[in-house]
């Protein structure tokens, strides 16, 4: 029994190298066949899974002719790669990958693809930014709830694939966690998907600070956009929250102020869990780049934008509060010197 195990074993070998072999022989007909249908990604994927082989091997007997074969095919693949480089602005980083996988040594490639990936992530956060400014457009609308309104709204322009964004199908936009939740799917992913292409195919264990210093400013700069834009959303949904909490669309409504006017009605819900949900979320989803990029200290990030918001919604619930207040007494003020005046002098 053992003695057919390793039997079995050896032909698994056999046909694995077998299989291989074959994959080296065929590469040049594929790699012109892939180049043929502009199948240019194939066309690498076909070369890089092979090229260990050649590498080793190119050099002798009949795997000589293959090699030379092959390598034609990945100059043309390379110089066609290098005209979409030139064309086509939104596969730069797709593009500068896959002559990196060629084997070009252009040390302009990884600049090239840190531009596309900041200018992919700057569109994200352009869009986001749209589907914030209409949140705050409907968290203004009197009486409004935070978690968004009952009435139709229209979708903003520059928002693809609004659904999965969060807005309903009326139109009304995502609430704050759900907006936090879509932009980190895109934002952060991508980012952390950058991180890695830089580190696994330009760095290649260099990770010295001068060869990080471009990752690092394209990301230092990503973020500080992205904490800028969650910082007005948060301000604008707890903004909206304790206006409608406070009953701000009923001050100064009351025709007979007193104990049981609408004008001193309180809502329970302030907003708070809705604000922390979502930085605990923007804190959860940062944290999963402070491994990757520790030079930044994204979490000190996190936790003063964090205070940044707990401060600022303790800040307009007291302004809220505030200006019921004022109302209240406007108010109380306006019916007694009404009545006085009605009153005979004494």
């Amino acid at each position: 029994l053992l003695k057919r195990r390793q039997q079995v074993e050896d032909l698994n070998r056999v046909q694995h190298l077998l299989m291989r072999l074959q994959a080296v022989f065929d590469l040049p007909g594929r790699m012109q066949a892939a180049l043929e249908e502009d199948a240019l990604g194939a066309a690498v994927g076909f070369y890089s899974e092979v090229l260990p082989l050649l590498r080793k091997y190119g050099h002798r007997g009949a795997f000589r002719n293959i090699a030379a074969e092959a390598d034609a095919a990945a100059r043309q693949v390379s110089a066609a790669l290098k005209r979409c480089l030139a064309e086509r602005k939104d596969d730069t980083e797709h593009v500068v990958l896959l002559l990196r996988k060629l084997g070009e040594a252009d040390d302009t490639l990884q600049e090239k693809y840190l531009q596309g990936r900041s200018e992919r992530m700057t569109r994200i956060l352009q869009e986001a930014a749209a589907v914030s400014a209409a949140m705050a457009a409907v968290a203004q609308q009197p009486g409004s709830a935070a978690a968004g309104s009952s009435s139709t709204a229209a979708v903003p322009a520059g928002v693809e694939s609004p659904e999965a964004w969060g807005f309903a199908a009326n139109g009304t936009p995502p609430s704050l966690p759900r907006f936090v939740k879509a932009l980190d799917e895109r934002l952060i992913n991508t980012m952390q998907e950058t991180v890695m292409n830089v580190n696994g195919i330009f760095m290649q264990g260099d990770q010295s600070a001068a060869r990080r210093k471009p990752l690092l400013v394209m990301a230092k700069d990503i973020i500080g956009e992205y904490f800028k834009l969650i910082r007005r959303a948060v301000g604008s949904c707890a903004m909206s929250c304790v206006a409608t909490a406070a009953c701000l669309h009923l001050a100064g409504g009351d025709k007979d102020f007193s104990a049981t006017s609408p004008s001193l009605d309180f809502s329970d819900n302030w907003g708070t869990d809705t604000v922390m949900a979502a930085m605990s979320a923007v804190t959860t989803d940062i944290g999963l780049l402070h491994s990757q990029l520790p030079e930044l200290s994204l979490r000190d990030w996190a936790a003063a934008a964090t205070e940044q918001a707990v401060r600022g919604h303790i800040a307009a619930a007291v302004g809220a509060l505030q200006e019921r207040i004022s109302s209240g007494v406007r108010m109380l003020t306006s019916q007694l010197t009404s009545r006085g005046g009605d009153q005979a002098p004494v």
